[in-house]
């Protein structure tokens, strides 16, 4: 079982295995993050980190994507996913990013919100939400996995 840190870069979550699509220092697994599946097995992960990369996933791949954490994470896992809020002072700086999340954009994947429905995804418990005056968002879930289909 391994803590994964998902598109970090040079800048890798100590005591984490990072993953990223540069080969750069830091970087345990090469690989891009829209290109699925994982070089990992089901249930592999303890903890899963994405940090300031939500925005520059392209939005055809979001679902995949976390569809994806759904796979590699074991039951009780946490996923935290930090970004910048939609709202925030840098929310639209970056050249390649998309858009940025906020309030609804989980709820997609919880089934206990009547958004779920639209895309029915693998199931998500949100365990916090937590929006900071520097402009990040936070949100961490849990895998519902015995909801697997």
């Amino acid at each position: 079982m391994i803590n994964l840190d998902v598109c970090c870069g040079k800048y890798k979550y100590e005591g984490f295995t990072g993953m990223d699509m540069r080969d750069v220092e830091g970087v345990d697994i090469v690989h891009d993050v829209c290109n699925f599946p994982w070089p990992l097995e089901d249930n592999s992960c303890n903890a899963v980190l994405m940090r300031l990369a939500w925005q520059i996933i392209d939005p055809k791949y979001r679902i995949q994507l976390m569809d994806e954490f759904w796979r590699v994470t074991a039951p009780g896992c946490k996923l935290q996913i930090i970004d910048q809020y939609y709202k925030g002072e840098r929310a639209h700086h970056d050249p390649i990013g998309y858009s940025c999340p906020n309030e609804w954009t989980f709820c997609y994947f919880t089934p206990i919100h009547d958004k779920y429905k639209v895309y029915e995804p693998k199931p998500w418990d949100i365990i916090m939400y937590e929006y900071k005056e520097e402009g990040l968002l936070t949100v961490v879930l849990t895998p519902i996995k015995e909801a697997q289909s």
